[in-house]
């Protein structure tokens, strides 16, 4: 079986720790059993690894993902990038071609389609295999998720199956986000949340790829991505099936993308968030100064190198529409190396930018040869060692060197222990589409 976990969109609804850059699945804010931080897909692949599934995960995703995906990973997933968003149609189509001419898979390999941001627990991965058992062994065209309702709610999709109580039952229809009287109804009926959990047959996608485009071939398809309809796999695909079958699933499973939904999973770390007389009060602070709250009641307090957010409880959904009158670059990235944030950053009138930036390159990573036509540097090492190159000559970085490299300067740097260096850029252009990269050979 492969599953492939999708991991689409930027999204601003955990904002000031969420950006363009740094979606809501990467944030490390739920707490593992071995008590380290983790993020949402950190979560879900490493679920996936002590279940009963037997699977490898291909991660489909952006370009602009890409570096946090091997920051948190490494290069255990594989990955298919989109060189584009085209909704969850393009993006299953182009991981299924992958599987099809990349792994030499073949057309009765069972394949599960999970969301990478579902907060649930073990049994939900035991109704995935179930899921990928009844695929295999029978003639349904595709086999969905159903969630048990706690509740009629007007947020998701619902599954109409045929007869309820079955451990696999097929589908009768499907509402699409009804009002609360009409799930009242609907659920009433036998009526289950829909998952957005899919297993099929690969042969079964990749035909419907090859009706659209005339091949299944992944360099073809990456190469006429902008060809696939821009729509969803529920929309594409799913509802024109002849046969769909539903497995239930009993158990807690949540969507965290907002911080009201997030407030009762935060652990707050006692080093830089001080917390006293509140009642409800949850903070998560990922600045080096402390956060304080006195005497405060329901509200939640994010803080980052982006901005602040002090927010009452239940009050955080308008937050994406307050957040338009915002526009600014994002100031913390993961990469594959390691991190870099921005601690301040000046416009002059005469044209002349200044940023200042902390990097944090992880033992043994590098930041491969670039060199920038628009911007000087000066790098301040204050931590660890390493090896730099610089226009060709080689030499060891250690605590209180600083190294001035000019522009058309080609350098690279490796660090031999985790390095911290202070970062000043000086120019016209201090965007990052000002950079030349050259990778090691």
């Amino acid at each position: 079986m492969k599953v492939i976990l999708l991991s689409g969109g930027s999204g601003k609804r955990l904002w000031p720790l969420s950006n363009d850059c740094r979606s809501k699945q990467f944030l490390k804010i739920l707490t593992s059993p071995s008590g380290d931080k983790e993020s949402m897909t950190q979560r879900v692949v490493r679920q996936i690894t002590e279940s009963v599934i037997d699977a490898d995960v291909v991660i489909a995703t952006s370009s602009n993902q890409k570096e946090i995906i091997i920051s948190q990973f490494g290069n255990r997933l594989q990955t298919v990038i989109e060189p584009m968003r085209r909704d969850t149609f393009p993006a299953i189509a182009l991981s299924c071609a992958y599987l099809h001419s990349e792994q030499n898979c073949p057309d009765d390999e069972v394949v599960v389609v999970l969301p990478c941001d579902q907060f649930t627990e073990s049994g939900y991965f035991e109704v995935v295999n179930q899921m990928g058992t009844a695929v295999k062994n029978s003639d349904l065209d595709i086999v969905l998720m159903g969630i048990e309702p706690e509740s009629p709610s007007s947020n998701f999709g619902y599954i109409l199956p045929e007869k309820a109580g079955n451990s696999i039952m097929r589908v009768m229809s499907f509402v699409e986000k009804p009002s609360v009287d009409k799930a009242k109804e609907i659920i009433g009926r036998g009526g289950l949340w829909n998952g957005g959990v899919f297993a099929f047959r690969l042969g079964y996608v990749t035909d419907k790829v090859k009706a659209i485009l005339g091949t299944s071939e992944y360099s073809s398809v990456l190469d006429r991505y902008s060809q696939l309809p821009k729509i969803s796999f529920d929309y594409e695909v799913v509802e024109k099936a002849e046969s769909i079958g539903v497995v239930p699933f009993k158990g807690e499973w949540k969507d965290l993308g907002s911080w009201d939904a997030l407030a009762g999973h935060i652990e707050h770390n006692a080093t830089n968030c001080i917390i006293s007389q509140c009642n409800d009060t949850k903070v998560v602070n990922e600045l080096d100064i402390p956060v304080v709250c006195l005497g405060t009641d329901n509200i939640t307090v994010a803080a980052s190198h982006d901005g602040i957010l002090v927010t009452g409880r239940n009050m955080a959904g308008p937050l994406k529409d307050v957040l338009a009158a915002i526009d600014t670059r994002p100031r913390f990235e993961e990469r594959s190396w390691g991190e870099f944030r921005t601690i301040d950053s000046t416009s002059a009138h005469d044209g002349l930018n200044s940023l200042t930036r902390r990097l944090t390159i992880k033992s043994g990573k590098s930041i491969n040869g670039q060199l920038h036509n628009h911007r000087s540097k000066i790098w301040t090492v204050v931590k660890g060692k390493g090896m730099m190159v610089l226009d060709g000559d080689t030499f060891e970085l250690s605590p209180g060197q600083t190294i001035p490299i000019a522009k058309r300067q080609l350098h690279a740097v490796k660090a031999l222990t985790e390095l911290e260096i202070i970062e000043i850029q000086l120019g016209t252009n201090l965007h990052d589409d000002d950079i030349e990269q050259f990778e090691r050979k």
